[in-house]
């Protein structure tokens, strides 16, 4: 049974790094982030601190937004055009898999995010 759960997760990573590569968007989001803080720092108040914060706190801002189409991508990706589960998706273990995958990730961005908020 393993076999075939770790098949199906392994098939749905592979179409996933096609279609959302996920280094090139990590950089560009932390970039996106560094130059934002950067656009709207005063050049006489400049702390490293304060700036580290701000450019994590829109990061995970944004990563957290990123996962809406990657939680979209993957359930659509579990079904045919028809409606019904394709072949690697029939097992449950397969689908809670990738399902617990992304609640953990939602939960754990979800989590920073408030941390950041509680902090501020």
């Amino acid at each position: 049974m393993e076999g075939v759960v770790g098949g199906g997760v392994r098939k749905v990573l592979k179409k996933f790094r096609a279609e959302f590569p996920p280094v090139p968007t990590d950089i560009l989001i932390l970039i996106f982030s560094l130059l934002y803080v950067r656009l709207y720092q005063s050049n006489h108040d400049k702390e490293l601190c304060s700036t580290l914060a701000s450019v994590l706190g829109i990061a995970v801002s944004l990563f957290t937004c990123a996962l809406v189409p990657v939680d979209i991508f993957l359930v659509s990706f579990m079904k045919d055009s028809d409606g019904h589960f394709k072949d690697w998706a029939k097992d449950v273990e397969s689908r809670d898999a990738i399902v617990n995958a992304v609640l953990i990730t939602y939960y754990v961005m979800y989590a920073c995010l408030m941390l950041f908020f509680l902090l501020q």
